[in-house]
């Protein structure tokens, strides 16, 4: 039997809609719009930050809901990149004929649309999802001791070191290993409870959902 697959985009379901990376992130979104109580916003994976530009253009633009848009999200990673990824979404958006903004986690409004662009960690900074997640532990009471062992631990398992952009998914992973249901995803940890959603180091994202 083929299982529902909640996040894979055939048409719009609502008026709302985010896109992001991969299912992980989407899962990771779905649970912060529940905390937030937004029931509204549909969420669909473009599978790839190389995939929002032929998504838009090629399958959301030519949707046949595609008239019911009012408000559009797009959510990536800035990788090592926080300038250029931004510069890649707008012109995703450009050359699907969309409204673009011109600064992250702003919007740009039209009569029909309003779209808004948030580059992960906070729009400046190189880095990731798991570099927020990261970032919300930190400010948890012995968080900074617990991301510490962690440091630890993957500098036993690696002394001469690893790359920069596996050293993040490395630290989260590790700090998830030994929740209370290790093993979970980042996704999974969201839906397991694992994040504390009120941490300041969220809420500049919880603003930006708010705006759909």
């Amino acid at each position: 039997m083929v299982r529902h697959d909640p996040y894979r985009f055939a048409d719009l379901l609502r008026d709302s809609l985010l896109l992001v990376e991969g299912r992980d992130d989407a899962r990771f979104f779905d649970a912060f719009l529940r905390r937030l109580s937004i029931s509204h916003v549909q969420i669909a994976v473009v599978d790839g930050k190389d995939n929002f530009a032929p998504f838009l253009k090629n399958v959301l633009t030519i949707a046949p809901s595609y008239y019911r848009l009012r408000r559009l999200a797009l959510v990536r990673d800035a990788d090592n990149n926080p300038s250029g990824a931004f510069r890649s979404l707008r012109s995703a958006l450009v050359n699907a004929g969309l409204p673009a903004p011109f600064d992250p986690f702003s919007s740009w409004v039209n009569a029909q649309q309003s779209v808004s662009i948030a580059i992960l960690p906070d729009g400046e900074s190189s880095g990731s999802l798991e570099d927020l997640c990261l970032q919300a532990i930190r400010d948890r009471p012995a968080g900074e001791a617990a991301l510490e062992c962690v440091d630890q631990y993957i500098h036993c398992r690696n002394p001469n070191g690893i790359s920069q952009s596996r050293h993040s998914k490395a630290r989260l992973h590790s700090y998830l290993a030994v929740a209370d249901d290790p093993g979970l995803r980042l996704g999974e940890a969201a839906d397991a409870g694992v994040w504390d959603w009120d941490s300041q180091a969220l809420q500049p994202l919880a603003d930006f959902l708010r705006q759909l």
